[in-house]
């Protein structure tokens, strides 16, 4: 059984029957473009880990129907006990309201259905509020602003730097390495990658922090194999150890790494010449890309 609530996920859907969620993408249309498309997340790392006996995981459903039925609980493994897995609770969005406000206002709202949300699924199952209603407060006294710290920072060998990562989450996660002095003042901040927005998405993509030296950090990928080298002074560098092997389909994952900017700064040169070597191998899906490329 989980304890406590700390997963939470958003979609927006056609009606209110749980047995039929197909998405509603009229009302998602209405706020893709929002400005804070990591609302969800943030509100999820403010309010969790809540305790809640048995739910680990809300999924709120936003829909254009009304009135909305009462949150309920599906298992979500063969040891659940009634009551005990994910929690499915439906909330009306005014897709017209939403349009006509400033964005400030659309900020609120959106907020503000979540939150509604979440209140509903406590007062159903008897959680308590208070750090629902102390998320909410804190997002708002950010001003929506999302960035955080992982993890705690990490001394060189020699003790004299210290680094830690650091998110800033807005159109995406841009992943920064801090490295501070012995007393924690900063002195040098570098862009490490650029990740899709998303719950967890610093702890999906990054596993370790770790000195080599007393001036080289290795930052290894939750995969365990790949990995980031950068000097106290110097920029990141990725390394992708299948393309650099010379595998033709690593060659042509490293590639497209490349062509994305995403892990690496962005050199559509060096992965045209990473593809085109997976192409020269015979890798099938690097001689389509580079046919189509040619085409457009």
């Amino acid at each position: 059984m989980a304890k406590y609530l700390r997963y939470l996920a958003i979609d927006f859907i056609r009606g209110n029957d749980f047995n039929d969620t197909r998405g509603d993408i009229e009302l998602y249309a209405a706020v893709r473009d929002t400005d804070v498309p990591y609302l969800g997340w943030m509100y999820e790392s403010y309010a969790t880990p809540l305790l809640t006996n048995g739910i680990a995981k809300v999924n709120v459903f936003f829909t254009a129907a009304s009135p909305n039925p009462e949150p309920v609980v599906f298992p979500s493994c063969p040891e659940d006990k009634p009551g005990e897995g994910i929690a499915d609770v439906f909330e009306f969005f005014d897709a017209a309201h939403y349009r006509g406000l400033t964005v400030a206002e659309r900020r609120l709202y959106y907020l503000d259905r979540i939150h509604t949300a979440l209140l509903r699924c406590a007062g159903r199952f008897g959680w308590e509020t208070r750090q629902l209603e102390e998320a909410r407060a804190r997002i708002v006294r950010d001003d929506f602003r999302f960035a955080f710290w992982w993890k705690k920072p990490l001394s060189s060998p020699d003790r004299r730097t210290r680094v830690q990562a650091f998110l800033d989450v807005t159109d995406c996660t841009r992943v920064y390495l801090v490295f501070f002095d012995a007393k924690m003042q900063e002195r040098r901040r570098v862009l490490l990658c650029t990740l899709h927005v998303g719950s967890g998405a610093g702890e999906k993509k990054l596993h370790q922090i770790k000195w080599l030296d007393a001036r080289t950090v290795r930052v290894t990928q939750s995969n365990g194999r790949d990995y980031w080298l950068c000097t106290t002074d110097g920029d990141p560098e990725f390394h992708y150890p299948r393309g650099e092997s010379g595998d033709p389909h690593g060659e042509y994952d490293l590639g497209r790494i490349y062509l994305t900017g995403a892990l690496t700064p962005l050199d559509r040169e060096r992965g045209l010449m990473l593809i085109a070597a997976s192409a020269a191998k015979g890798y099938a899906h690097a001689i389509r890309f580079l046919e189509t490329a040619q085409a457009e």
